[in-house]
């Protein structure tokens, strides 16, 4: 009985011990660096952004604007992805000039899989640089951002098969086959996905950087001019001008107020409508193709009264011979000199 009781009062002296704290033990305190007020706003970002297959198919082009970079068109856009999270009224097209109109064509869950077909028609504004009128091409496009999804929660796929796995052509499966835009040929299709950045952090109240990055679908068309109907309207009478000022090199030196007459006529002329043919095209600060052609031409008849005044001069002091060899190889030299600027300058510049 004594040792029970020693034992006894021994095991409730160890447990008042550890109940009082225990050997070693000290109390805790707080912790180093407790969050600030605006840790409690920062998102929980996921591992993985979401994937949202995007696709589009143009059903028209129309009122086709390249001075004012503008054009109007009509097209369904898709959207397949697995996350409830994703909202796709939150799409923006990013290079829409005004309010576009919208209509959902068709919503639907297949499984897993969530699906929604949108039917967009509106303006666009387009990027259409003229540096080699009338022998450009352009692009159309059609820029596709998320409003509030950044790349870390959600990321495009462009996409590049049909639901059954084979490869989708968007030269057939991307556009209307009989697309036509007015002065201008459908050369191709094409869709990429890349991350447009903007540096800046939108002035939200919670930490996210000095930028944000967001996942941007860009559909393009690519096109070219018809070339002819220019070639005709601006080329054709540009050239008659110019040969008309080499009929100086068949009328005799003595009738030298006849050739001037026909050189400054020939200039003024290319001047006027030179002037006249600027009006179909932007006012840009960089020189056109087509204003190369005038150069050419202004140069060329430049030459021609030159070459009056000379053999005027020639004529002048007695060197007649002198004078109509100088008219006899100008009727040869001046044209092929004419015609080869014309040829570099339609080659160089025709794709």
């Amino acid at each position: 009985m004594t040792h029970r009781r020693f034992w006894g009062s021994v095991c409730l002296l160890l447990l008042a011990f550890f109940a009082a704290g225990g050997v070693g033990t000290t109390e805790a305190g707080p912790p180093e660096n407790p969050p600030g007020p605006e840790a409690t706003l920062e998102p929980g970002r996921p591992g993985e952004p979401i994937s949202v297959l995007i696709g589009l198919y143009v059903l028209d082009f129309w009122g086709l604007d390249v001075s004012k970079g503008l054009f109007y068109t009509d097209f369904y856009v898709w959207f397949r992805w697995k996350d409830e999270k994703f909202d796709p009224s939150g799409i923006e097209y990013m290079n829409a000039q005004g309010k576009v109109d919208i209509q959902e064509n068709e919503k639907l869950v297949v499984g897993d899989q969530h699906y929604v077909c949108l039917r967009v028609r509106g303006q666009f504004r387009g990027n259409f640089p003229l540096h080699k009128y009338p022998f450009d091409s352009q692009k159309l496009t059609i820029e596709i951002e998320h409003q509030m999804m950044e790349t870390y929660q959600m990321v495009f796929v462009a996409d590049r098969e049909m639901y059954d796995g084979t490869s989708r052509d968007l030269n057939l499966q991307g556009r209307e086959q009989d697309l036509r835009i007015a002065g201008w040929t459908v050369r191709g299709v094409a869709q990429e996905v890349d991350t447009h950045r903007y540096e800046t952090d939108w002035g939200h109240p919670r930490p996210t950087g000095k930028q944000t990055d967001y996942s941007r679908y860009v559909y393009r068309v690519g096109i070219s001019r018809v070339l002819y109907p220019y070639l005709l309207k601006f080329l054709l009478p540009l050239v008659v001008i110019v040969l008309l000022s080499f009929l100086v090199f068949f009328i005799d030196a003595s009738k030298f107020g006849e050739q001037c007459m026909i050189g400054l006529v020939a200039f003024i002329s290319a001047i006027v409508f030179h002037s006249l043919e600027t009006r179909s095209i932007p006012d840009v600060g960089y020189l056109v193709v087509a204003d190369k052609f005038f150069i050419l031409s202004y140069f060329v008849i430049f030459l021609t009264i030159v070459q009056t005044v000379l053999a005027q001069v020639l004529a002048e002091r007695g060197a007649t011979a002198k004078a109509r060899l100088i008219d006899v190889l100008s009727r040869v030299l001046f044209p092929i000199l004419y015609l080869v600027g014309l040829l570099a300058l339609f080659f160089k510049n025709l794709e």
